[in-house]
């Protein structure tokens, strides 16, 4: 995708669409250290492939609160 789309007409947007709720679950049972860590492991391979993508892209985090029936299905704190 990236050799074939110029960068300044590319963006990328990771979905989160169940790792906030897995996040915020990790926290309310285990404390913000593991919580902390759990987020740190789901964003690994974003971070792992952001490096190869030009700086010229533009990139974007997509922080899923919704549902196939309603909106929003929990409101974040």
């Amino acid at each position: 995708m990236v050799e074939l789309i110029p960068p300044q007409e590319l963006a990328i947007q990771w979905d989160l669409a169940v790792e906030n709720r897995l996040v915020d679950t990790a926290l309310a049972r285990e404390g913000a250290a593991a919580a902390e860590a759990l987020a740190a492991r789901l964003a690994a391979p974003a971070a792992d492939i952001t490096p190869a993508i030009a700086q010229e892209v533009a990139l974007g985090y997509h922080g899923c609160f919704g549902t196939l029936s309603g909106w929003p299905s929990r409101q974040p704190s």
